[in-house]
């Protein structure tokens, strides 16, 4: 009876342990699972943020520019000029570390369109005013187009990733049945 007792007892212990062991490796999968998850939703967070920031860098430069040409009459002077060329330069040069970013975190559909949408508005931000030598209209820029073309590298821009952007990051079934089971 003592050795029926033993074997039961070192049976359950087994079955316990195994049961612990079994507990333990579903536990760190479904952890495992859970930070994979995770870090594709941190991975879609950062690529929209790079999205967003080439869009606005885009749009930055074609409102200077536009707001340059507006500008642009026999009352402006050098200082005026020099703030507005400074300007355009700064933009510049968020936009090609907009671009970059866009490069390195974008899908390849991301990573295209950024590429022609900065091909647009490089153009553009490398717009200055210069000197004319015209006492009447001293001033005028260095280009005079290309303002229409990033515009509708813009609108392509946005009409080529909002389904990327907009599309909800799939849960994982183990995360779904327990949020179910835990929601009640």
């Amino acid at each position: 009876m003592n050795d029926q007792f033993v074997n039961s007892a070192v049976y359950v212990l087994l079955a316990a342990l195994g049961a612990s062991v079994i507990t333990a490796v579903a536990s760190l999968e479904a952890g495992r699972r859970a930070a994979r998850h995770t870090d594709r939703a941190e991975r879609a967070a950062r690529r929209l943020e790079a999205y967003a920031d080439l869009l606005v860098s885009a749009g930055e430069v074609l409102g200077s520019y536009r707001r340059n040409r507006d500008a642009l009459s026999p009352d402006l002077g050098q200082e005026d000029a020099d703030k507005a060329n400074a300007h355009m330069a700064d933009l510049a040069a968020a936009l090609h570390r907009a671009s970059a970013v866009v490069a390195l975190t974008g899908s390849d559909l991301g990573r295209r369109q950024g590429k022609e949408l900065y091909q647009a508005a490089i153009g553009l931000a490398a717009n200055r005013i210069v000197p004319t030598g015209d006492p009447n209209y001293p001033f005028d820029m260095n280009t005079r187009e290309g303002d229409k073309e990033l515009e509708a590298a813009i609108d392509d821009y946005k009409a080529a990733l909002v389904p990327e952007t907009t599309a909800l990051p799939r849960a994982h079934p183990a995360l779904e049945r327990f949020s179910r089971h835990r929601d009640g």
